[in-house]
């Protein structure tokens, strides 16, 4: 920033910036961070940001970035130091970034203009994001290894990336911190399971957390989750709950969400803090209001349960380090009166048959307050796993082998059909499903074998820390497909018969045909004529069809109908007559 003089303040576009500090004395590099407040409104009733466009979403999701970060068997990470004070704002834009400032409380103010991307803008994610995206075209060429894991693998200035031999790591690296230097960029606080890797760093850019021994108790915080290089598994950050006088739905909302799980791996655990929240709003408390004993005493326990969680360790590598000849996904889907849920595991296997089986992601819905049936709310979890899926794909790639399972077999029979079979609830969620999962196969798996039932119902932490089913799936999916449960056939419903048919009304119209005059066997146009009677008969009156040979009593009817029908086309004027009543001509 520089300092402006009173001259420069004029009639131009201009904004003073709030500001304060905040300490962050477990933060191993910046302990001290400043805080700009671009949201405070002006004189004029406008605030800065409220002028802002925040920009479009030009970075991988967080969560496409964690779930590639567990696909590699080396990984490092690292982030760029000072990383919005590294880009220039145009001059012409510097005015909206004043701030006020003195050394002491005696000293008279001054006035400053940053110079640079401001944290607490609206437009300030982008621009930085924007500029890593532009660093990686710019300079493809000379940085071929660098570039598409700049453009691909950076969350703000976080990055997470990895490879599966260690030499292309290390040449990756190089280029990444040679591409980054030339703009003016530090990687800093490097991280990764291998010495070997961090060896080509300087010891003062490593993450001093970062010990790779038997220290177990050194953890680097990787975008929400625990991550220890050392035994290069995961784990959670357990929120503590300070006790409060009155227990408020604020307060209770704010505490049941303070549990970060980007990948949904805590899905059974967090889906009874929900069942919470949902129970506050079927209450229809005020916000203020201080709840009953009984709510309260479902926050605690929950409190004391997820102390568990502390213990829960989650092998970062979802694969092995040799290489694999298949891969396939898997998804479960479940539902019950009160959620449903879905889950994704990869199975990968060896070229000597062994299997291993783990956990991807997954994620939880509360059932909503509307009372549906468990076969539609077992279509909602279809659902979510047909979108859970896509999220997997988009993020580690496209797979051939996808096996989705769920233990409804109305679902699948709905499944099997086409969308407009169903009423509209069911044929809107079945076209959905179909259209994104065009390149999976359903199958039906035992409800006592299905994970995803852990998260319709709900668990304790202490039931999944240990719990093989939940991280690693049915043990028959880590055995050959020979010992899978049976495959269901399923044909074609018969919709009569079946929940949630759509009901068809049957229109038919009879084209003006002159059947005298197209045929000239009288013997042949009653036969004909009698036929289609019959079809109108059937048609209308499903419990008494007629079948079998023409009757004498339908040869007469198809003989009156002819002779009417000659009768209006010969004598329609004196039928006219007598309907209204009238004398016929006399002729």
């Amino acid at each position: 920033m520089r300092e402006i003089s009173p001259k420069e303040i004029d009639d131009s576009p201009q904004y003073f910036l709030p500001h304060h500090a905040i300490l962050r004395p477990e933060n191993s590099t910046t302990k001290l961070g400043t805080v700009f407040d671009a949201s405070c409104k002006s004189q004029s009733g406008v605030s800065l940001n409220d002028v802002l466009l925040a920009g479009p979403t030009i970075q991988n999701t967080l969560i496409a970035l964690v779930m590639r970060f567990r696909m590699h068997a080396y990984v490092i990470s690292a982030d760029i130091e000072k990383m919005y004070r590294q880009i220039w704002v145009y001059y012409t834009d510097q005015p909206l970034q004043r701030i006020y400032w003195r050394d002491d409380k005696e000293s008279p103010l001054k006035m400053f203009q940053l110079q640079t991307v401001t944290y607490g803008t609206n437009s300030a994610p982008f621009l930085a994001t924007r500029v890593l995206q532009q660093l990686a075209e710019d300079e493809a060429e000379n940085y071929p290894l660098a570039a598409p894991v700049v453009r691909t693998s950076f969350y703000m200035d976080d990055l997470l990336f990895g490879c599966n031999n260690i030499d292309t790591l290390k040449s990756t690296c190089t280029q990444i911190v040679a591409m980054l230097h030339s703009v003016g960029f530090t990687l800093r606080k490097f991280s990764s399971n291998s010495q070997n890797a961090l060896e080509i760093f300087p010891e003062q850019l490593r993450e001093t957390r970062t010990l790779l021994d038997l220290d177990a108790d050194q953890t680097v915080k990787t975008l929400g989750l625990l991550w220890e290089p050392s035994t290069d598994v995961l784990s959670y950050k357990i929120p503590t709950w300070s006790p409060v006088s009155r227990y408020i739905k604020t307060i209770i909302v704010s505490q049941m969400s303070s549990l970060f799980d980007p990948l949904g791996l805590l899905s059974p655990v967090i889906v009874l803090a929900k069942m919470v929240v949902q129970t506050l709003w079927k209450q229809d408390y005020p916000w203020d209001y201080c709840l009953p004993p009984t709510v309260q005493q479902m926050r605690l326990d929950y409190q004391q349960h997820i102390a568990f969680l502390k213990d829960l360790r989650i092998p970062r590598f979802i694969s092995s380090l040799n290489s694999f000849d298949n891969i396939e996904l898997h998804g479960f889907s479940d539902a019950s009166k009160r959620a449903y849920g879905a889950c994704i595991y990869m199975r990968s296997i060896a070229e000597n048959g062994s299997c291993v089986v783990h956990l991807i992601a997954a994620k939880s819905r509360i059932a909503p307050l509307e009372v549906k049936s468990i076969a539609r709310l077992e279509l909602c979890a279809a659902l979510l796993l047909s979108h859970l899926l896509q999220m997997v794909l988009e993020s580690i790639g496209q797979h051939n082998n996808i096996i989705l399972w769920t233990d409804s077999t109305i679902v699948l029979h709905w499944l099997v059909a086409t969308p407009s079979t169903w009423q509209t609830f069911v044929a809107n969620r079945v076209a959905e499903i179909q259209r994104l999962t065009s390149c999976a196969i359903w199958r039906h798996v035992p409800s006592a074998e299905n994970p995803a039932d852990l998260i319709s119902r709900g668990v304790q932490a202490y039931g999944i820390v240990e719990n093989s089913l939940w991280w690693n799936g049915p043990i028959w999916l880590s055995n050959t497909n020979q010992r899978w449960p049976e495959n269901i056939i399923l044909s074609y419903p018969q919709t009569d018969k079946i929940l949630e048919a759509r009901k068809i009304a049957l229109h038919l119209t009879v084209s003006n045909c002159n059947l005298i005059e197209r045929y000239s066997s009288l013997s042949k146009l009653l036969r004909i004529t009698s036929l289609c009677r019959r079809f109108v008969h059937n048609c209308s009156s499903k419990d008494s069809p007629r079948i079998g040979s023409i009757t004498n009593d339908e040869i007469h009817g198809a003989t009156l109908s002819l002779v009417r029908v000659a009768q209006q086309e010969y004598f329609h004027r004196e039928l006219e007559a007598l309907a209204k009543g009238n004398p016929v001509s006399r002729s």
